[in-house]
């Protein structure tokens, strides 16, 4: 009898050895997490700078074929995001049409003016949740040139605050 006591079969782990277990997970998860959340914001603003590209060609494109051509001249003038995402066929899709894609907030402004419509339009992206969703604002107008700036804490662009010689928004990539 005293031998069987003694000779007991012991399965498990100790209490001890699960929470050493424990401990790694937890460093191993407190390395990798930021690292996750870096990668989801860097997927989100070159999703952002894809999108502001895409708009530049479609308002491009929905300018030369005359989508609207308020005053009959000839020239067309440029869209807003519905304008873009409701024509026949689109010019982009329904998502960025809606004005939020991939964390990021889109708007396009056009002077409102018939004439002023045809030759200047801006388009900006900023983050839906500051230092969240996005660290950069992006702009970008009728000229193409794509603009980006970490300043402002994810508020919308203008084209006073982007565009020197006033504006502190450096070109993105080419």
């Amino acid at each position: 009898m005293l031998k069987e006591i003694v000779m007991r079969n012991h399965k498990g782990f100790t209490l001890i050895e699960l929470m050493i277990v424990v401990a790694i997970i937890a460093i191993i998860a407190a390395i990798a997490i930021p690292n996750l959340l870096r990668a989801r914001l860097a997927s989100n603003e070159s999703a952002a700078i894809g999108a502001m590209r895409t708009l530049a060609s479609a308002q491009s494109t929905f300018q030369s074929s005359n989508g609207t051509d308020a005053d009959g001249d000839g020239t067309g003038e440029f869209a807003s995001l519905a304008m873009l995402s409701n024509a026949t066929p689109p010019y982009i899709d329904e998502v960025l049409g809606g004005n939020t894609k991939s964390g990021y907030r889109f708007a396009i402004t056009t002077i409102g003016a018939v004439n002023s419509d045809e030759v200047m339009w801006e388009a900006t992206a900023y983050p839906v949740a500051y230092n969240q969703t996005g660290n950069r604002t992006f702009y970008i107008d009728e000229s193409g040139v794509l603009r980006g700036s970490d300043t402002g804490a994810g508020a919308p662009a203008t084209r006073a605050a982007a565009v020197p010689p006033v504006g502190n928004f450096p070109p993105v990539g080419s």
